[in-house]
C-alpha cells in the first residue's frame, strides 16, 4: 500500500493489484500502481498505470476506472 497522501490526506484511490474496467477501450485490467500528481499547491492521485490481460501496459485517467468486484 502507497503510504503517500494527497492534499486531503487521502492515499491512492486505486492498489496494485486491484482489476478495473477501463471504459474508452472497453477491457479489463490490473492496476500496477497510480501517480500522485500536482497542481502547485495541491497534489492529487491522478493517472493509473493497468496491465491489460493480454499483457499491453497502458496509463489510464482514474476517473475512466471502474474498479471490478470478482
Amino acid at each position: 500500500m502507497d503510504k503517500r497522501v494527497d492534499s486531503d490526506g487521502k492515499g491512492p484511490q486505486y492498489q496494485p493489484g486491484e482489476r478495473v474496467y477501463v471504459a474508452p477501450v472497453k477491457k479489463q485490467a490490473t492496476v500496477i500502481e497510480q501517480f500522485l500528481s500536482y497542481d502547485y499547491p495541491d497534489s492529487f492521485w491522478g493517472n493509473v498505470r493497468v496491465k491489460y490481460d493480454d499483457g499491453v501496459v497502458g496509463v489510464s485517467n482514474s476517473w475512466q476506472l471502474m474498479k471490478i468486484n470478482e
